[in-house]
């Protein structure tokens, strides 16, 4: 996958590799779905409130993974830094993740549930 594109998308190779993905997201909701303790409650995905939250949560990993993955390529190309300048001047980002998450998880705790 990371080599289609100076490959191409309709290699063999590229195709095993997502058809190979797809039978395994398969194989593991067909699993999750029929043993008694799921790694996620099947049921949770009917709540709209909580399948709304999880869409954007993906949405925003998401986001921030791209803009990480495009701001170190424009620092080591555009301001010349080395990869390793360029990490450290990113890193304050997933510090910064991991502070409100903390912070937002212990806010959580003290109210009450369904609000």
């Amino acid at each position: 996958m990371i080599r289609a594109d100076e490959l191409g998308w309709e290699t063999t190779s590229c195709w095993v590799a997502l058809c190979v993905g797809a039978a395994l997201l398969l194989t593991f909701v067909v699993v999750e779905t029929r043993i008694a303790e799921p790694l996620l409650e099947p049921s949770l995905l009917r709540n709209r409130v909580f399948s709304g939250v999880l869409i954007a949560a993906v949405l925003l990993n998401f986001a921030a993974y791209v803009s990480l993955t495009y701001s170190s390529i424009w620092m080591q190309s555009v301001l010349g830094l080395s990869p390793v300048t360029a990490g450290l001047v990113a890193l304050p980002m997933p510090g910064a993740a991991f502070v409100v998450s903390v912070s937002f998880g212990r806010v959580m705790h003290r109210l009450p549930p369904g609000r």
